[in-house]
């Protein structure tokens, strides 16, 4: 009867940990899940993206194949982050509160979620991704 309690528990906790939104796309690491963008229409378009201590917000951001989007990246956090895509040749420095930077993103193919990271923090969760619905 023991062994069947500490199951349960095992159970609940494991249930409690995993309670948070289905990623939309897979990508490696852990991600702090802040919220998505949905913009289908086809054409370009821009996206304010929050960089906090740790996070971006919105997290993932979804538009169709090929379509160029304007990002703007805010720091809202304490500290220094980066917003970086590594493919797109992107790499550019937040040092603090308030801080601004601007960049051309082009959505990915179908099925190839495009990452952006912070060198920083990514092994803490702070990542997420642009990706094409097909």
């Amino acid at each position: 009867m023991k062994a069947r309690s500490v199951a349960a528990l095992l159970l609940l906790v494991v249930a409690a940990c995993s309670s948070g939104p289905t990623p939309p796309v897979a990508i490696p690491g852990r991600v702090v899940d802040k919220g998505r963008v949905d913009n289908t229409s086809g054409r370009p378009f821009s996206v304010e993206i929050q960089s906090g201590d740790d996070w971006f917000s919105p997290t993932w951001v979804k538009g169709a194949p090929g379509v160029t989007v304007t990002v703007a990246v805010t720091s809202v956090g304490d500290t220094a982050h980066t917003f970086t895509i590594d493919s797109q040749h992107i790499d550019v420095v937040l040092g603090g509160r308030g801080d601004k930077r601007t960049v051309s993103v082009t959505l990915p193919p179908p099925g190839q979620p495009l990452v952006f990271y912070c060198k920083y923090h990514r092994e803490v969760g702070m990542q997420g991704a642009f990706y094409s619905s097909g």
